[in-house]
């Protein structure tokens, strides 16, 4: 629990996936929790997009853990936090990859948006994904509203999951009845 904002720790076996990691005020509680879960390093970071209520965790636990890849957006942000992410990054020199929908990855992920670039609202660069552990499937949206999810439909992935967390923390320009259905 971040409070506003988002985070999730997936675990499979020995290898870790941190989605996003919460604001500033929950940074330091993100590494925490990581160190409490026996993390030592992060194969996955995914970041949704580079709203502070989803990235200054993140620079928080690029900070302290070893990590093998990050998965971001391909847009820029004017911020403070935004600027730290790119300089721990660099520092680091870690693996950035942008997200490419339908791509899937061994650790049993698919990319599902964004589709498309040229959007107005950032929060539709998000990075939806869904994970795959045994029969169950979760499907993550990050803040992805009501344009993201139209495409992810009309794209053509299969959306169809056992969990769905809320997007964009349950605000009325996401979760809606098309993507939904």
């Amino acid at each position: 629990d971040v409070g506003q904002g988002s985070a999730v720790l997936v675990q499979s076996g020995v290898h870790f996936m941190l989605i996003d990691g919460g604001d500033s005020d929950a940074s330091s509680k993100v590494v925490s929790y990581l160190k409490r879960q026996k993390v030592k390093k992060l194969d996955y970071v995914v970041v949704s997009h580079y709203d502070s209520d989803h990235l200054n965790g993140v620079v928080g636990a690029l900070n302290v853990f070893k990590v093998k890849r990050v998965i971001a957006p391909a847009y820029t942000a004017d911020s403070r936090v935004y600027e730290s992410y790119c300089n721990i990054i660099a520092q680091k020199k870690i693996a950035t990859t942008r997200p490419k929908v339908g791509k899937k990855y061994k650790a049993r992920f698919t990319i599902l948006a964004p589709n498309s670039s040229g959007y107005v609202d950032e929060n539709n660069y998000s990075i939806a994904l869904k994970l795959v552990n045994g029969k169950n499937r979760f499907v993550i949206t990050g803040d992805a509203e009501t344009e993201s999810e139209y495409e992810m439909v009309e794209n053509g992935q299969n959306l169809s999951c056992d969990v769905y967390m809320a997007g964009h923390h349950g605000s009325a320009n996401s979760s809606s009845e098309k993507l939904l259905q």
